[in-house]
């Protein structure tokens, strides 16, 4: 009878209730609130600082958000890669007008402390891509080298030798 007055544990409150994959992710406020704050800085950022060290493209790849909703990681492309730390300084000097404009364009009563941190997985990606096709090239080569080699039977010689040596039964002395 004890085990049927426990509940469940899908519908227990608390962490232990919810399954492993939404605890790690920690549940779908952050998540919905990390995609608003990606979309409206990516608004903002199109239209440009008023500061001189933010130039290039710049694109906001992910915002992770803390489990208080206190805090969010931008995590930030910059291309060309060399304008990266200087228009990142240029977004953490700009950090409190961000926020202003958050606060106004989402319905947030607070909006998270923003970390602005260089992000280069599309760098490595670009790198990673251009080694893998830089392989197949080579084993391309390699292939259409092989394929140009004449091949002969390994047998082919063995056969001329038994003809040479009276192999076709012909003559008998």
């Amino acid at each position: 009878m004890e085990d049927s007055q426990q509940p469940d544990e899908s519908r227990r409150v608390g962490s232990f209730a919810l399954p492993p994959s939404r605890r790690e992710e920690g549940g779908s406020r952050r998540l919905q609130v990390g995609a608003l704050l990606q979309r409206c800085l990516q608004d903002r950022l199109v239209k440009g600082l008023n500061d001189p060290r933010y130039r290039g493209m710049v694109s906001i790849l992910e915002v992770r958000v803390s489990p208080d909703l206190a805090e969010a990681t931008v995590f930030v492309s910059v291309l060309p890669a060399e304008r990266g730390p200087l228009t990142v300084a240029a977004l953490v000097h700009a950090r409190g007008h961000l926020a202003t404009h958050l606060l106004k364009a989402t319905r947030l009563r607070r909006v998270p402390r923003l970390e602005f941190r260089l992000d280069d997985r599309l760098k490595k990606a670009a790198s990673l891509e251009s080694a893998i096709r830089a392989g197949v090239a080579d084993a391309d080569l390699d292939a259409a080298e092989d394929a140009s080699l004449p091949t002969t039977p390994p047998d082919a010689g063995t056969d001329e030798v038994r003809d040479h040596a009276g192999g076709d039964g012909g003559s008998t002395t």
